[in-house]
Order: structure tokens, then sequence, then C-alpha cells
């Protein structure tokens, strides 16, 4: 096994612990199969593939390509189910203490009738935008990879490649950005009406960007420093891949990805719903400030 293979030990380990996690959330019922839950569940097995396949890797040794074309391909998968999962989190806080959400409509008509009334709102183009992605990404990750090319060929593929990955990274980058507005949004439009847990769950959710960000930050330079591009052999040497081009992938990439999928599942422990059955707005607050000094007026004249 080469040195690889030992960070991709570890975050098996790492991902099962977030796996069983939420695994016994949903077979205990604590959360429901078809909840915002579900996206973190297909999250972790995604990245338990990556893994197993990093380890595949290690023990296999460079020069079989398919285990490496299969970690980028769950990786990929990875990022896009989390980038999703941070985006059910907050459409799912809307629709359970605002009563519905301007992100995603309620599904309580048909498919094409649904599909109509989707077409207004932003979850829709989200959806397409983050899918593209997907595909830009795993589409580049496997250009270059073909060592019966000739040496101009293959460095013309490795450039559609290079292109390819930062187009996909570039939009991941982007739906990040926007889930951090539409949180900033979600929080300011009722900003002092929420209780307590409401602006802490909202302050998780928004925190989620930072380490998405850096996941894509090190999409984009793992694929421009030829040091730590997985299809150059500059990112290689006698023990496999590089020190450095291995530790950017295990903290600036996989780590990140792992921090993002423990905030979301930490929010587990805050009942967004507890307290008062809806949060006030400032209308609400006015009649019930009005109602108070009237009432006080009426004591008073009682007296």
């Amino acid at each position: 096994m080469d040195r690889g293979g030992i960070p991709a030990i570890v975050f098996l380990v790492l991902y099962f612990v977030l796996f069983s996690w939420v695994t016994f959330l949903l077979l205990t019922k604590r959360v429901l199969w078809r909840s915002r839950y579900t996206s973190i569940f297909v999250h972790t097995l995604l990245r338990l593939a990556a893994q197993i396949c990093g380890i595949g890797y290690g023990v296999a040794g460079v020069e079989h390509i398919n285990w490496l074309i299969a970690y980028l391909v769950f990786g990929a998968e990875g990022y896009f189910t989390l980038v999703w999962c941070a985006y059910r989190f907050l459409i799912a806080f809307q629709n359970e203490i605002l009563g519905n959400s301007w992100i995603e409509p309620k599904k309580d008509c048909g498919f094409w009738s649904y599909y109509r009334v989707l077409r207004a709102y932003p979850v829709l183009y989200i959806y397409y935008l983050l899918a593209a992605a997907n595909g830009l990404i795993i589409a580049g990750s496997v250009k270059g990879t073909n060592s019966s090319l000739s040496d101009s060929s293959r460095e013309h593929e490795l450039r559609v490649g290079r292109a390819l990955r930062d187009a996909g990274t570039a939009i991941f980058m982007a739906l990040v950005v926007l889930f951090a507005a539409f949180t900033q949004k979600s929080y300011m439009a009722r900003r002092g009406a929420y209780t307590r847990a409401q602006s802490h769950f909202l302050l998780i959710l928004g925190l989620t960007a930072v380490p998405l960000l850096i996941r894509g930050v090190y999409g984009i330079l793992g694929t421009e420093l030829r040091s730590w591009n997985y299809a150059l052999p500059e990112a290689y040497d006698g023990g496999g891949l590089r020190a450095g081009a291995l530790a950017a992938e295990y903290v600036l990439g996989t780590s990140m990805e792992w921090v993002t999928c423990l905030t979301l599942l930490s929010t587990s422990f805050i009942s967004i719903t507890s307290g008062a059955n809806e949060p006030l707005d400032f209308d609400d607050k006015a009649r019930m400030n009005s109602k108070g000094e009237l009432d006080q007026e009426l004591d008073e004249e009682a007296k």
C-alpha cells in the first residue's frame, strides 16, 4: 500500500461514523426517510464508496488507473450531493417555520402540474446547474487518463479536462454563494422574530458555506497546479501520490466535505419547532404590543 492508502482508511472510518449516525436517526424514526436527512444518507454512502476506491488505488498502485477514476467520480458525486443537502436543509427550514418555501413549492398536485409551478421557483434551475456541473467535473476527470494516447493528444485531453473541471467547480462555488445569500435572506426576512434555536439553525447553515467554498477552491487548484493534478506524472513519486498533493486532497478536499456533513448532521440536536407554534413577524409583534398597551389602559381605568 502506498502513502495514499492510510488517509483513505482514516476517512473511511470517519465517514462510517457519520453514516452510522444518520442511519440510526432514520431507522429509529427520529427523522423521516423522506426528509432532508435522506440526502445526508446518500452523501455518506457516496463518500464511503469514494474512500473504498481510494484504498483500492493505494493498494493496487498508480498503474491501476480505474481505481483513480472511480475515486474521482464518487468524489464529484459527493460534492454534488453535499451542496444539494445544504439547499434541502434550508428548504425544509422554510417549510417548517415559515409555512412554505420561496425556493421550492410544496408538492400538492400531479407531476406535470407541479412541474409547471416549479418553473417559477429557483430550485429547478439550481438542480439543473448542479447536474451540469457534476457532469462537467466527471467528464473532465477522465480526460487524459488514457495512457495509449500520443503526447500531443494527451496534452490536449488534459487541457480540455482542466477546463471542464474548472467550469464545473466554478458552477458549484457560485451555487454555494447563492445558498449563503438565500440563508442570509431567510434570516433577514424575519429578523428578531425567530426563536433562539431557529436563529442558531440558520447560523449553522450559513457557516457550511465556508468549508464548501474551500472545497471548491481546492477543486480548481487541484487541476491548475501540476504538482496536485492526479492526471499528471509531476504529482507522483516512488511512494505514489506526493505528500503535498495528498495533504491538499485530504485537508482542503475530503475533510472540508466531512466537516460540512458533520455540521449539517449536528442540527439534529436543534428543535426548530419548539416553543411558539409559529415565529412572529413584525406585524404580529406590533399587534401584540398594541393589544398589550390597550389591556394596560383598561386595567388602569378599572382601578
